[in-house]
């Protein structure tokens, strides 16, 4: 016999909020802009990309995207001492380079597309 909408919404409920089993502590993680990473690098690569250019290992690698006119990529805390020191040796050292305190929301990050959409005014900020 199919559930009533009422049944169905309560057993819904029910899932969604029940408490699950966690397997540990949460993971600290960090976000580090980096420029460099061409438009042209297919989106669904680039963690795998900017993990063999830095020599990072790739399950250190959370997530990367685009921000603009840089790339963000969230790090687990134990792969962010090996990816900051990457760009500064080795295959990335004239590619990729660091933007350390990079604000995303600023017009700096957007690009030169994005920035050239806003007012005077708020383009200088």
């Amino acid at each position: 016999m199919p559930l009533s909408p009422a049944e169905r919404a309560a057993r819904a409920a029910a899932f969604l909020t029940r408490a699950r089993p966690r397997a540990g502590a949460l993971v600290a993680l960090e976000t580090i802009y980096i420029s460099g990473v061409t438009g042209d690098a297919p989106a669904q690569r680039l963690r795998a990309l900017v993990a063999d250019a830095t020599g990072a290992h790739v399950h250190s690698n959370v997530d990367v995207c685009r921000v603009g006119a840089a790339t963000a990529v969230a790090l687990t805390a134990t792969g962010v001492a090996a990816f900051t020191a990457a760009p500064a040796v080795g295959a990335a050292a004239g590619v990729l380079t660091t933007v350390p305190g990079a604000d995303p929301c600023s017009p700096a990050m957007m690009g030169r597309r994005r920035r050239s959409q806003l007012s005077r005014a708020a383009a200088a900020e």
